[in-house]
């Protein structure tokens, strides 16, 4: 089994989602991520940007794209609140390059 798309949007529990789906990561079944994070350590609402590009390029995944992305003029700071990034599967990324 195979996925081609995974949306993870679970307000700062993409730790438990990540850790439940590490076998299909390791086995290199699941082709691209979509997560809701935040660009700032402090924020506990999202898991950090760094941490979850820490937690998948082992799992051989580079970050493909960021986008959605929204400030934090309501707190009147000009700081990223939020974003959506991407990572896809580094073995999908050459097969599409060659």
């Amino acid at each position: 089994d195979f996925i081609d798309v995974l949306k993870i949007d679970v307000e700062g529990y993409e730790r438990s989602v990540l850790h439940g789906a590490e076998r299909m990561l390791s086995e290199g079944r699941v082709k691209f991520l979509f997560i809701e994070t935040t660009l700032r350590d402090e924020e506990s609402w999202f898991v950090p940007f760094a941490e979850l590009d820490s937690i998948l390029r082992p799992y051989r995944f580079d970050v493909f794209a960021i986008y959605d992305q929204e400030s934090d003029v309501k707190r009147r700071r000009d700081s990223l609140y939020f974003c959506n990034a991407a990572w896809i599967a580094r073995d999908l990324a050459r097969r599409d390059r060659q």
